[in-house]
């Protein structure tokens, strides 16, 4: 039997140890439970660095100010697709 602590709220299963008996996504009291497969530290571990990336680049893209990246090469491609056409390759 594995006890883990599970988050009420958001349901994850964190591994049972001290710094996951206050879920560290939603700040709520996990409870002890013996229901499911917990985490493995590592697991727990990357998911906490994923949740603290995508944090750092949803605030980045909300202050970034002209096109996105991925807009910048699709025009870039169009460009160079239409520029194809024109010369006889496309």
């Amino acid at each position: 039997m594995a006890y883990s602590y599970s988050c009420p709220t958001c349901d994850r299963k964190w591994p049972y140890k001290k710094p996951y008996s206050i879920c560290p996504i939603c700040r709520t009291t996990a409870q002890t439970s013996t229901v499911g497969i917990p985490m493995t530290d590592e697991a727990a571990r990357f998911e906490l660095k994923n949740l603290k990336f995508n944090a750092f680049y949803a605030k980045r893209e909300a202050v970034r100010e002209g096109p996105s990246p991925e807009e910048k090469g699709r025009a870039e491609a169009d460009l160079i697709i239409e520029l194809d056409r024109q010369l006889g390759k496309g």
